[in-house]
């Protein structure tokens, strides 16, 4: 099997080619979708995907998903018209603008998915937070001072894998980690260096330098409406010194809890909205640099550069 796995790997580039000629309906890329999904590019794999969207949406019959929207607020006004009916948006969007006379032959309902997932990233909704590297977004830590914010943040990956079901591309751009979250890939130390580069730094120090005097122990403080309590990283954490020999474990699960920990709630109601139309099985057989590329897309696709595209 490693034999046959190490051929496909030497040989994806005549593979892939050989998956988009057309009237190939002799070999199922089924099989490598569940095999070796990394010898596939992401032209192949958004192919893959778009059938399998198309087949769920042949399976059952979905009803019309009819909205009259402001311009200004569609954010918010999508969420009071669409949060009432749960799982059951996987109908064509039929999109009205207040005051346009426009008729929705697709132009309409690309606008609304660009000005939504632009919308949604308003600081009045205190939802996300711009990164360090000044380009992508996280779940806001502070998102408990909206009431609202697990609905809000449920609604925001419902649409973002709503935009995905009806194959429309949407102005959002993430910290990797919350990618790799809805992939269910493993979170590492180097997840952390576009979030928070100072952070990133500062926890890098640890690795090479002597901490034994630094008077850390295996917990964090935390803020929560101007109080701050102290949380364990580990069992008893708040009793255990970080020494030299156990620093390694402690940036980890330093990492982790800022990464996860201290926004589980926000970060699970954003992944049970988007897991309402895209399964977990079928959104993996993409990796977080190709997710991107499916959700936000980049300006001046070159069809060519899509098709080697494997990272």
């Amino acid at each position: 099997m490693k034999e046959f796995a190490s051929l496909c790997l030497k040989n994806k580039k005549a593979i892939n080619q050989y998956l988009q000629l057309k009237n190939r309906s002799d070999f199922s890329i089924t099989d490598i979708v569940n095999y070796m999904p990394n010898i596939l590019s992401f032209e192949n794999k958004r192919a893959y995907f778009k059938k399998e969207v198309q087949r769920i949406q042949k399976s059952a019959q979905h009803d019309e998903v009819s909205l009259n929207l402001r311009r200004g607020q569609i954010f918010p006004d999508a969420y009071s018209n669409l949060n009432y009916r749960k799982g059951d948006i996987k109908g064509k969007l039929r999109i009205r603008f207040e005051g346009e006379e426009g008729i929705d032959a697709g132009g309409v309902t690309r606008d609304f998915y660009i000005e939504l997932s632009r919308q949604m990233f308003n600081p009045d909704y205190s939802l996300f937070k711009l990164c360090s590297n000044g380009v992508s977004h996280y779940v806001a830590q502070n998102s408990f001072i909206n009431p609202d914010h697990l609905q809000y943040l449920a609604f925001a990956g419902r649409m973002i894998g709503k935009a995905l079901f009806d194959g429309h591309y949407m102005d959002c751009y993430f910290a990797k980690p919350l990618y790799k979250m809805i992939l269910g890939e493993d979170l590492t130390f180097g997840d952390l260096e576009d979030l928070d580069n100072e952070f990133y730094r500062g926890l890098k120090w640890m690795i090479d330098e002597d901490v034994e005097n630094a008077s850390l122990v295996f917990a964090v403080d935390r803020e929560f409406f101007g109080k701050y309590e102290e949380i364990d990283l580990i069992p008893n954490g708040r009793n255990i010194a970080v020494t030299n020999e156990n620093k390694l474990k402690y940036i980890e699960h330093r990492v982790h809890f800022f990464l996860y920990g201290m926004v589980r709630e926000q970060i699970d109601a954003f992944l049970t909205g988007f897991h309402q139309l895209i399964p977990k099985e079928l959104i993996r057989v993409f990796n977080h640099k190709e997710l991107e590329l499916l959700i936000s897309g980049l300006p001046n696709f070159d069809r060519k550069f899509t098709q080697d595209l494997t990272f």
